[in-house]
């Protein structure tokens, strides 16, 4: 059983990604370019002297690299998982399709450019001699409290949004903000942070999920198990009782509609 419905959900995802080959003029190659957008700007502002995100033991562009394609990661499967009672009505209201299904296939799909954009910035990282290790090639553990994260906080937006979509739209401001209270674009004990901030970040159940990403990809900076473990045990806890709620929700969200 688990292992047909795992199989329907890769199935799914490999369908979505090949409709996105098809609809893209770049063909393959938005696997690499699409994760490695988001850094852009970061990386010109860098440069242009505006943005400092501090110094550590990689260069500019890779530490940035690494932190926005985690992020845009983290991002996109909160959207979809947010947009489920709209974007998969049809599946949701399928009797006896397993709904757990549609988040397992919106995490597949994302994982396929983010590790793709993973391996291009480990590729880059070695030519500019930075000092990698074993660890590097641990990188993929770190996306699974990512994922929980991310699909925790999108099904909790989709059950807010069916009860009122205005406070859907709230939650998904407000993590859109995160990016700017979590070490994704800046290391959160530099000398060019404030004080508050960093004092945030240290709280931000985000932060070492991040970090614990950046560092077995590139830096090799030691981080936090302890601290990592007990958000992966709260974005756990937090998706069991979303879904939970999630389909508690779905007959009065049908009967809406």
């Amino acid at each position: 059983m688990v292992k047909r419905e795992l199989r329907l959900a890769f199935e799914l995802a490999r369908c979505e990604l090949l409709s996105e080959f098809r609809q893209s003029f770049v063909g393959a190659a938005w696997l690499l370019i699409t994760p490695l957008l988001g850094s852009v700007s970061w990386i010109l502002l860098t440069f242009a002297g505006v943005f400092h995100p501090g110094t550590n033991s990689v260069s500019r562009p890779v530490f940035l690299a690494a932190g926005t394609v985690i992020w845009g990661f983290f991002l996109n499967i909160f959207y979809q998982c947010s947009s489920m009672p709209e974007r998969d009505h049809a599946y949701l209201q399928f009797c006896g399709f397993p709904k757990y299904v549609l988040v397992l296939r919106i995490i597949l799909f994302q994982a396929m450019p983010f590790l793709a954009g993973s391996i291009l910035i480990l590729c880059i990282a070695t030519l500019t001699d930075a000092k990698l290790s074993w660890t590097s090639a641990m990188f993929p553990l770190a996306i699974i409290p990512v994922a929980i994260s991310a699909a925790a906080l999108g099904i909790s937006s989709a059950a807010l949004g069916m009860l009122a979509d205005s406070m859907r739209k709230l939650l998904c401001s407000g993590v859109a903000f995160l990016l700017y209270v979590t070490p994704v674009i800046y290391l959160p004990q530099s000398d060019e942070v404030p004080h508050w901030l960093q004092t945030v970040a240290d709280i931000n159940p985000l932060s070492p999920m991040i970090c614990a990403y950046r560092s077995l990809l590139v830096t090799g900076e030691s981080f936090s198990l302890t601290a990592l473990a007990g958000s992966t045990l709260g974005a756990v806890v937090l998706f069991g009782l979303s879904w939970s709620a999630f389909c508690r929700l779905l007959p009065v969200f049908a009967e809406k509609e």
